[in-house]
């Protein structure tokens, strides 16, 4: 009966142990690079702030997960965090034009923290061009969303770096037709357009 009930104890143990590192592989609070990279990107635009497009809501999404991380230790990103927050703010809950002086430097700031954490518009731009046709093509999750958000990312720097202005377009066309590019080779003939706008801008891995 005592053996019994040790082998109980101990399997309890063991499974809570599982349950517990299972619930740290799956923790969503710790932002990951592309979280990051959107909410650096967005602060790039030269137009008013737009809760109805997919670049504004990024960077609303990563206020809220960078506030998350700093409250779990995160302390090189809180700086970054602090920023974006307030941004977010003015932003969204307190409406403020895009010209405004309290906007201009919120922006600001998170230009410098952005910039703090090597989140220039040439590394983002790079990684779309990591995309290739094979990875498209086996249906790799992570890839189409550094494909697509991507295509934002650019898309919102254009105002700030026209020569991603090709690149942009390259990128829409082929996020558009992701879901049709079902083989390597339907993959590659949206994704060519692509690759040679990022050969010329000197952006291939």
């Amino acid at each position: 009966m005592v053996r019994l009930a040790v082998l109980v104890a101990a399997a309890i143990l063991v499974i809570g142990a599982a349950v517990a590192v299972i619930a740290w592989l799956n923790d969503d609070d710790e932002p990951d690079r592309s979280s990051v990279a959107l909410a650096c990107g967005a602060v790039h635009r030269a137009e008013p702030v737009d809760v109805r497009d997919p670049v504004d809501v990024h960077l609303m999404g990563a206020a809220e997960q960078f506030s998350r991380a700093a409250a779990v230790e995160d302390k090189a990103r809180q700086p970054l965090a602090e920023a974006i927050e307030q941004l977010a703010n003015l932003v969204f809950y307190e409406s403020r034009p895009a010209d405004s002086p309290e906007l201009r430097a919120a922006v600001a700031a998170v230009d410098q923290q952005c910039g703090a954490t090597g989140q220039d518009q040439e590394s983002l731009a790079g990684q779309a061009c990591a995309v290739t046709p094979t990875t498209i093509a086996t249906g790799d999750v992570a890839a189409r969303d550094r494909l697509i958000g991507a295509a934002e990312l650019v898309s919102a720097a254009t105002a700030a770096e026209p020569k991603y202005a090709r690149l942009t377009g390259a990128l829409r066309d082929a996020a558009g037709e992701y879901g049709l590019a079902m083989t390597p080779a339907a993959a590659r003939r949206w994704l060519d357009p692509v690759h040679a706008v990022c050969r010329d801008l000197q952006l291939e891995p």
